[in-house]
């Protein structure tokens, strides 16, 4: 679709890296974009996430990260996850500098989930108290901003240090900065999932993110094998009337994928060796 488009840039969203691979290997000339942690640093024992390049950003070498980003910016196709693009909508540059003309959501019949997922934020606790800090178990979302906001500047400090000399420890620090800096930034409508020594609070219905996904391409296609129909995601997109919905029949003959039902017993921790 893309290239009947002639679409300057079409970005796919997947649900895993290794649906991304299988995107990879169906067509060669995709660029598969994944997450810098899964990248190593050249000059530092750490992933790029990490990576002294982050504290500084004029700190640019051949590491695969980094030549993965030149052809980034050059791609015509882009295959990513849904993860890693909200991600950047929410907290980066990359889509808003380049802005993608087509936008392929696959596993559509997710989408709510990626969404509300993008939306969520955490605390654990344990990871604090890990690196020195007092922590106590919080109760809520008040109680999680006022902690976060007393320790975010020593936090901060830490972990751009101890990424500008490459340490070890330094995914730790940057790990609670990152949770610290979500807490701080939500919003007040967020609703408290979990309390105690994770922390963590979700939205009702993920409006942010989906505006932002809606607005961050020129045209969007929504597909699975399972969706149900349009009316649910013209809603939670707020396309109201904007949008097509195409339903195909399979093309493969019922005969050919029969389904065979096998009783057998349901396995668990008292299951028997005959089980």
């Amino acid at each position: 679709l893309g290239e009947m488009m002639e679409s300057p840039l079409t970005v796919v969203n997947t649900a895993t890296i290794s649906l991304q691979n299988q995107y990879d290997g169906d067509f060669p000339d995709a660029l598969r974009l994944i997450g810098r942690g899964n990248f190593k640093c050249e000059r530092a024992p750490v992933s790029a996430a990490e990576a002294p390049c982050v504290a500084d950003p004029s700190i640019v070498c051949d590491s695969d990260y980094h030549q993965r980003e030149m052809a980034a910016r050059k791609a015509r196709t882009i295959v990513t996850n849904y993860a890693l693009y909200l991600s950047e909508l929410l907290h980066g540059r990359r889509w808003h500098e380049r802005r993608p003309h087509l936008l392929v959501c696959d596993e559509g019949h997710r989408l709510l989930d990626f969404l509300s997922a993008a939306e969520t934020v955490h605390l654990d606790t344990r990871l604090a108290q890990k690196l020195g800090l007092i922590c106590p178990e919080i109760k809520g979302m008040n109680a999680a901003k006022l902690w976060c906001e007393q320790y975010i500047e020593r936090v901060h400090s830490r972990a751009y240090y101890l990424m500008s000399v490459g340490a070890r420890n330094a995914k730790d620090w940057v790990g609670l900065m990152r949770q610290m800096d979500s807490i701080i930034s939500a919003p007040k409508d967020l609703v408290e999932t979990r309390v105690g020594e994770v922390f963590e609070a979700t939205p009702i219905w993920p409006k942010r993110s989906a505006k932002l996904l809606l607005d961050s391409a020129n045209y969007i296609l929504v597909m699975s094998a399972t969706l149900w129909g349009g009316e649910f995601f013209a809603e939670l997109l707020g396309y109201k009337d904007k949008y097509q919905y195409f339903s195909a029949p399979s093309p493969f003959q019922s005969e050919r994928w029969p389904v065979y039902y096998r009783p057998v017993v349901s396995l668990n921790k008292n299951s028997t060796p005959k089980d």
